[in-house]
């Protein structure tokens, strides 16, 4: 388990670690290059044995790419950020952002411990906290009778309709 296991033994508390791991975990984190199966298990164990969590990642699939002396491009995902279970629930909406390669055949890792990222998340996240605020049922009943008139109508007489149409065509 080598670096991992000595470090590990070393950190007291909670951790993060981020950068190249210059492993390939799965094979589908490499394109047009190897993927070699002992290596990969080998890292895996050492991820064990730290207690790693993967954390999510927004951004390119690859970190790291190179050109081939055919044309080909080698492309792998070789850069992490890993962190044990109590870092992630002292930090439960951390992100990490892969962001563009620039000077480097690399793509540097943007780690934000608010789940906030370099561009506008387009995806709609309920907040539990908006359930404490003394607003929020009201807030709910009002434009759930809108969607309900707006987009549904009132569904039990369309039941009845069809109901009426079942039997309809069943006679």
């Amino acid at each position: 388990m080598g670096f991992f296991a000595t470090l590990r033994t070393m950190v007291n508390g909670t951790w993060l670690i981020a950068g190249d791991m210059n492993e390939i975990i799965q094979p589908s984190k490499v394109s047009n290059g190897s993927f070699l199966l002992s290596r990969s298990l080998l890292f895996n164990d050492a991820v064990d044995f730290c207690n790693f969590i993967d954390m999510p990642a927004v951004g390119d699939l690859f970190t790291w790419r190179k050109n081939t002396t055919n044309g080909g491009h080698v492309r792998k995902c070789l850069h992490k950020c890993m962190a044990d279970m109590d870092w992630r629930i002292k930090f439960p909406h951390a992100l990490v952002e892969l962001l563009n390669h620039r000077y480097s055949d690399h793509n540097p890792l943007l780690i934000s411990c608010h789940n906030t990222c370099s561009y506008k998340n387009m995806y709609f996240h309920f907040q539990v906290a908006w359930l404490s605020h003394p607003q929020y049922a009201q807030v709910v009943t009002q434009d759930s009778i809108k969607f309900n008139t707006n987009v549904f109508g009132n569904i039990f007489i369309k039941k009845r309709q069809i109901e009426g149409r079942l039997k309809g065509i069943q006679k």
